[in-house]
């Protein structure tokens, strides 16, 4: 009987072992040297632009693709939560950008999505420009006065501006080729500090069950570590500062009871009643010695504070 060549990892091409089986469409590895959890094979089944394109007009239910739609359908509330409370992530990278950019410089958000974080630039006086493969969230912002190319980093026009610095946020995980992602990043912007932040796969392996369905391809082809992370980046030419950021009341607000209410169809009702008393979904800690729980909000912030919760990476091109 002839053995099949075991998978290699696609960032560090270290080799892997079998995390979980993927029904119809391959399983997820885990990557023995950088850590990286990744799907086998590591591809979308149409492009990117379609793909996401049919997610945001609620075309798409696999893996929970329905979040997409809904993020628009409830956007208004959803952009004045991240203006009452910015989540960790973005504040880290605010603060570096106005401490080190003059106002009117121009800031490049890659994936973009319904607008965070172009909102939350042009409020402190910033230039903001954006791709996003989706359709629906391009026309929007377009029509709010923003600058946003519709398709990906590889089709970034030529005569667009060339921004000082460059975000790219919770994307990291929907690309089929991360190692050619911050490669073509690195050449295509050789002088901008580029800020990037994704799950970190704690969150999946200890989220509920639900959650962990929903972390899987077409939406998930990878699940992140600090170390994958940093061996990404510094392979692609950057020096590279690489944080594990805990969960905390402030991203447990913004994220945490954001995702469960599109998770339970956006009920304010049933939502209500999740945020005091929970539902069936629990959440296992068996790896922390603890048992499972009902997942409401309250117990999520006490049991999972101090559990790293996203990563996030600061990028400077090497001289």
């Amino acid at each position: 009987m002839e053995l099949q060549s075991t998978p290699i990892c696609p960032i560090c091409d270290g080799s892997s072992e079998l995390v979980q089986p993927i029904p119809d469409r391959g399983e997820m590895r885990k990557c023995l040297h950088c850590g990286l959890f990744f799907a086998d094979p590591m591809a979308l089944p149409t492009t990117s632009k379609d793909l996401y394109s049919r997610a945001y007009k609620g075309n798409v239910n696999l893996a929970d693709m329905r979040h997409f739609a809904n993020r628009m359908r409830y956007r208004r509330i959803l952009l004045g939560l991240h203006r009452m409370m910015v989540p960790q992530h973005m504040a880290l990278t605010l603060k570096w950008i106005r401490r080190n950019l003059p106002k009117g410089s121009t800031v490049l958000d890659i994936g973009c999505g319904p607008g965070w974080f172009l909102h939350t630039l042009r409020r402190y006086g910033y230039r903001p420009i954006g791709i996003e493969p989706g359709e629906l969230p391009v026309l929007v912002l377009k029509q709010e006065g923003f600058e946003v190319w519709h398709g990906t980093l590889e089709s970034y026009p030529a005569s667009w501006p060339e921004p000082d610095a460059v975000t790219s946020f919770f994307m990291l995980h929907h690309l089929p080729d991360p190692r050619g992602f911050f490669s073509t990043l690195r050449n295509r912007f050789p002088h901008a500090t580029v800020f990037v932040s994704d799950h970190h796969y704690m969150n999946r392996v200890f989220g509920t069950r639900e959650a962990r369905q929903r972390a899987l391809p077409p939406r998930f082809l990878t699940w992140w570590t600090g170390q994958s992370l940093k061996t990404a980046l510094t392979k692609a030419g950057f020096e590279t500062t690489v944080s594990e950021l805990p969960y905390n009341i402030r991203d447990g607000l913004v994220f945490g009871s954001t995702n469960a209410f599109l998770d339970i169809g956006t009920s304010v009702p049933t939502f209500l009643a999740w945020l005091l008393r929970g539902d069936r979904n629990q959440v296992e800690y068996k790896e922390l010695g603890k048992p499972e729980y009902p997942a409401n909000f309250w117990q999520r912030l006490r049991r999972f504070r101090g559990i790293p919760w996203s990563l996030w990476g600061k990028a400077s091109p090497r001289p």
